[in-house]
């Protein structure tokens, strides 16, 4: 017997005049609803590599493990790292020390606060 070269082929010798497609499939739906629905869901390349280079970065990688060893550290440290340059020294100083003195849930309750604020001037 000789090697097949296509998955579907067929042995010589085989009569298909009897087979008709309408016996094997019953598909109800026309062809162009499905294209008109595949074609709604479009990705363009350029945004899935960049989303994946900027995974493959050394700073996201860190990033990543640092937000998940201590996910509230991480938040302070990024909250800490945007006042730092809004701020004068002194008044950093006091911030900082005073988010030390305070418990977990209002550190997240700053943050919040904080990230807010932060949000609304990038939207201005």
């Amino acid at each position: 017997m000789p090697i097949r070269k296509y998955a579907n082929a067929r042995p010589l010798g085989r009569d298909t005049s009897d087979y008709t497609v309408s016996d094997y499939c019953d598909y109800t739906e026309d062809y162009s609803n499905i294209n008109n629905t595949v074609s709604d869901y479009s990705v363009s390349a350029d945004s899935v590599l960049l989303s994946t280079l900027a995974k493959m970065s050394p700073a996201y990688k860190a990033g990543k493990a640092a937000s998940i060893a201590d996910p509230l550290g991480h938040r302070l440290s990024k909250i800490l790292r945007k006042l730092r340059f809004k701020m004068s020294h002194d008044r950093y100083i006091e911030i900082v020390t005073s988010l030390s003195a305070m418990e977990p849930l209002d550190q997240a309750q700053f943050c919040h606060i904080i990230e807010e604020r932060f949000n609304e001037d990038n939207q201005a």
